[in-house]
């Protein structure tokens, strides 16, 4: 038996699962465990004027035209 860790990295989400996969046919695979971690967009981060890593709303982010990332 061999463990695998897939990923799914997404725009707004990450998704995950963790397979126990057959390496003979006396073994049987199976998903251990799997879920989505969804990314919170209330406050994004950005690199400020000094270099600097600062939150803040995006609408107001995006008038004052600062690129913006949740995963900064």
């Amino acid at each position: 038996m061999k463990f695998i860790l897939g990923l799914d990295p997404g725009i707004a989400s990450i998704g995950w699962a963790l397979i126990l996969e057959a390496e003979n046919d006396n073994e049987k695979s199976r998903i251990i465990d799997s879920n989505v971690v969804k990314v919170d967009f209330d406050n994004f981060a950005y690199m400020n004027a000094k270099g600097k890593i600062s939150e803040g709303k995006p609408i107001e982010m995006f008038r004052k035209g600062l690129t913006v990332s949740p995963n900064l």
